[in-house]
């Protein structure tokens, strides 16, 4: 969690985000160990972001493809 934090602040974000070590959240949100260009990339998550409001629902997100398609930093 601290390191979140830091890189939170490093980069001036403005919100908390959340690292998923143990894949806890990647596997709730059904991210976790999709199948990239059709082959099975064993145990990933996909590159997601999720806006959760202040009632813990979830606001928007965004499902990358792969690792060349990042949400721009704008849409946040």
């Amino acid at each position: 969690m601290e390191s979140s934090k830091s890189l939170a602040s490093q980069l001036q974000l403005g919100y908390p985000i959340l690292q998923d070590r143990d894949h806890a959240l990647g596997s709730a949100f059904d991210v976790y160990r999709l199948p990239m260009a059709g082959m099975d990339m064993g145990a990933v998550d996909s590159h997601s972001i999720f806006v959760v409001d202040a009632n813990g629902r979830v606001a928007w997100k965004r499902l990358a493809a792969d690792t060349m398609h990042w949400s721009s930093p704008d849409l946040m």
